[in-house]
């Protein structure tokens, strides 16, 4: 996942998350966690990191694994919503 993606793949979770928080208690805890650590969703505004770009390099862009759960919570709530599959690549 590049940055341009990642920061789409934040824009579907923030707008899931203020349209629709009851599909989040779905999601395994896993899934959650993977969303909260990768895209920062219900994250405090204390806890938010100055530069998301400096946030996804340290953090996202090297973990493999941590952005494949991201990606199958995303389509898991996808899934919920009744949105098809998702594609970061508009």
């Amino acid at each position: 996942m590049n940055y341009k993606q990642f920061l789409a793949l934040q824009n579907r979770i923030e707008w899931l998350y203020e349209f629709h928080p009851d599909f989040f208690e779905q999601l395994t805890s896993k899934q959650r966690e993977s969303l909260q650590i990768g895209v920062l969703y219900d994250v405090s505004d204390q806890d938010y990191p100055k530069s998301i770009e400096a946030y996804y390099n340290e953090i996202v862009s090297g973990d493999e694994e941590l952005q494949k759960v991201m990606l199958n919570s995303a389509q898991a709530l996808y899934d919920l919503s009744g949105s098809g599959l998702l594609s970061l690549d508009d």
